[in-house]
């Protein structure tokens, strides 16, 4: 009972035979066969997925590793978030490699990309990628956020997915390095290391888990079709309320309109057990439909009279 390396590469290439061997357990019997290299494989395109997004938004922008040239007072506070996270998984990631634990490494690094930000920091971001104008203060924070992401993911995954990672660097690469397996990792600003912002968006992740599951569950009452098609109440407790009343929640809710106010306990309020003071209201939106951001809004939306918001 044999696999012989050279039929995986044939079959499903060279970084997935990486990726299996990086994901492997050594501490137990380690097992190969078509359906484990499948699973593989759609962690990879998952991987590969988030790597074009960052690649397309990017755009020809070449890779900057002077991280001290980023105005961090101006990011907003879920920039801040992302760069708080790059900081922590960057010194576990050392760890890790000093340990040989590179089980860990694949494990958290695929979390990183499909949960926090494809399915999370890319999901809010897209209106304000695809919608403002080339040279909105906003949309160029997230294209430098963007490229931090690019210039870590492309080291951390380099000693993995070798081809996939001198692939994407090829795409963005700068003069000063040929290979990304030549480049040292860039020196990260202390600031990004900030406790009260990620505590914060922890919160606003639990109160985001219920506003999903609410937004959901009227989906499939057929009441509304996308989530742009909602406007959203949530009721707070004050631990909650004081962390996201500053926040745009709209952007972080993905819908027309959103706004925060304290907790009542209502029967028709939609809440989950295992999050406590979160109640929501979601109501469909009425008004006029942007045909930039696809907003529904009672007032026309600036981006739609304008065209673009600066």
């Amino acid at each position: 009972n044999v696999v012989m390396p050279e039929e995986v590469i044939k079959n499903f290439g060279a970084d997935i035979l990486r990726l299996w061997v990086v994901a492997s357990d050594y501490s137990e019997d380690l097992k190969i066969d078509k359906a484990i290299l499948n699973q593989h494989a759609e962690s990879y395109r998952k991987i590969r997925n988030t790597l074009r997004f960052l690649l397309g938004n990017l755009n020809d922008k070449l890779l900057n590793d002077d991280f001290s040239k980023i105005e961090y007072s101006k990011l907003s506070s879920l920039e801040k978030y992302i760069l708080t996270q790059v900081y922590d998984f960057d010194l576990r990631f050392r760890d890790y490699i000093k340990s040989y634990n590179f089980h860990k490494i694949y494990v958290e690094l695929l979390n990183f990309c499909t949960l926090d930000l494809s399915a999370f920091y890319f999901d809010i971001k897209k209106d304000i990628l695809y919608c403002d104008s080339e040279n909105s203060q906003r949309r160029n924070n997230c294209l430098e956020v963007l490229n931090v992401l690019i210039n870590f993911l492309l080291r951390w995954f380099s000693p993995i997915l070798a081809f996939t990672s001198e692939e994407a660097y090829q795409v963005i690469k700068n003069k000063k390095y040929k290979s990304i397996h030549l480049q040292d990792f860039p020196v990260m600003p202390l600031i990004w290391n900030n406790y009260e912002i990620k505590n914060k968006w922890i919160g606003i992740k639990k109160v985001k888990q219920v506003v999903n599951a609410a937004i959901e569950d009227i989906r499939n009452k057929k009441i509304i079709g996308s989530s742009l098609e909602a406007n959203v109440i949530v009721y707070l407790k004050d631990e909650y309320l004081n962390i996201i009343k500053q926040e745009d929640l709209s952007e972080i809710f993905i819908c027309s309109e959103a706004k925060a106010e304290s907790f009542i306990n209502k029967n028709d309020l939609f809440s989950l057990k295992d999050v406590e003071g979160v109640a929501v209201k979601i109501v469909k939106a009425k008004g006029q439909k942007c045909s930039r951001c696809w907003k529904i809004l009672e007032k026309p939306c600036f981006r739609d009279i304008c065209g673009l918001k600066n």
